[in-house]
C-alpha cells in the first residue's frame, strides 16, 4: 500500500468536511430588534415593556427596556412585526409592519406619550344604619361626637313650659 497517495486525498477529504461544517452552522433563520423607549422629551422610559407580536403567526416576542430605555429582542423568526412600548402613566406607542429580514438587526425607536390621569372610586357596601327587625330607637355615640357636646339640642326653657 502506497501512503503518500492516500495522505493527500485525506487531507483534502477533512478539509472540505471542515468548510462544510462551518458553512452549515453559518445558517441564520432569525434577526433581532434593538432600539431605545423615551418621553416626549427625550428621556429615557426605564422598565417599559416591549413587544414584537408577529402579523402573520401572531406570536409574540417581549422584553423589558433598561434604566437607559434601551432593549434587545433576539432570535426573532424573519416577518412583518408590529412592535409596541408601555409603561405605567403612558399610552402605547406601535410602530406597524416592521420586515425583520434574515440576519439583520432592525432598529425600531419609539416615543411614548404622557397617558391620561384616571381615578378611581372605590365603593363598599356599608350598614345599614336603621334596625328594621325591632321597633328600638338606639343611638351610638364615639368620643368625637360627645366633645362637641349637644348644642344642636335646644331645651325649652321651663318659663315657657307652663305659661298659659
Amino acid at each position: 500500500m502506497d501512503i503518500s497517495g492516500k495522505m493527500p486525498r485525506m487531507l483534502s477529504i477533512l478539509a472540505m468536511l471542515f468548510l462544510l461544517s462551518a458553512v452549515s452552522f453559518g445558517q441564520a433563520t432569525d434577526s433581532n430588534v434593538v432600539g431605545t423607549v423615551t418621553d416626549p422629551t427625550g428621556a429615557a422610559v426605564a422598565a417599559a415593556t416591549v413587544t414584537a407580536a408577529n402579523k402573520d403567526t401572531g406570536v409574540k416576542y417581549t422584553t423589558t427596556t433598561n434604566s437607559e430605555g434601551e432593549y434587545r429582542i433576539n432570535n426573532v423568526p424573519v416577518g412583518r412585526y408590529d412592535i409596541s412600548a408601555t409603561a405605567k402613566g403612558f399610552n402605547t406607542a406601535i410602530i406597524a409592519g416592521l420586515e425583520l429580514q434574515l440576519n439583520h438587526t432592525a432598529s425600531a425607536n419609539l416615543v411614548l406619550q404622557v397617558g391620561a390621569v384616571t381615578t378611581s372610586v372605590d365603593v363598599q357596601e356599608a350598614v345599614a344604619a336603621i334596625d328594621t327587625a325591632t321597633a328600638q330607637i338606639q343611638t351610638t355615640y364615639d368620643s368625637r361626637s360627645t366633645d362637641l357636646g349637644l348644642a344642636g339640642i335646644s331645651k325649652p326653657s321651663m318659663a315657657r313650659a307652663f305659661t298659659i
